[in-house]
């Protein structure tokens, strides 16, 4: 009986020196998974504001063409990108940069409309305030 004893004390040891290292190395894995999967999602919603970004731009090359009519469609699909991601966004600071955007759609509609040329400073206003929320260098204004 004193054997019996002996040899389950020893596989208990042995499972514990087996199963104590493991579980402590599946724990730091999940924890540089978690934080792999934050970090991920993070640079995910950069893309998806450096898309918004980029028809930002396309909107800005129409503009300087002074094709307010394909600018005006342009803007419509850039709003709606601007408020789709402003509404999945978790960072406060992208979030209040595309809510100030989101703020200019009916002013900047109604230049498109007029064939205002002030429209292209509009847009570079919106540019703007996207390279910013990017944490992207601007020029400084001239002037």
């Amino acid at each position: 009986m004193k054997k019996l004893w002996i040899v389950a004390g020893l596989l208990a040891v042995a499972f514990l020196g087996g199963y104590v290292p493991e579980r402590v190395k599946r724990a730091q894995a999940e924890s540089i998974a978690a934080q792999t999967r934050s970090e991920l999602d993070a640079e995910r919603s950069r893309v998806r504001l450096g898309a918004v970004l980029g028809r930002a731009l396309t909107l800005r090359d129409a503009v300087a063409a002074q094709n307010y009519g394909i600018a005006k469609s342009l803007s419509t699909q850039f709003f709606e990108a601007a408020r789709d991601e402003a509404t999945r966004t978790t960072d406060a600071s992208v979030k209040a940069a595309l809510e100030e955007t989101l703020a200019m759609r009916d002013t900047l509609t109604s230049a498109l409309t007029a064939g205002d040329p002030a429209s292209g400073e509009m847009v570079r206003g919106l540019e703007i305030k996207l390279r910013g929320a990017l944490g992207y260098a601007t020029a400084p204004k001239v002037g």
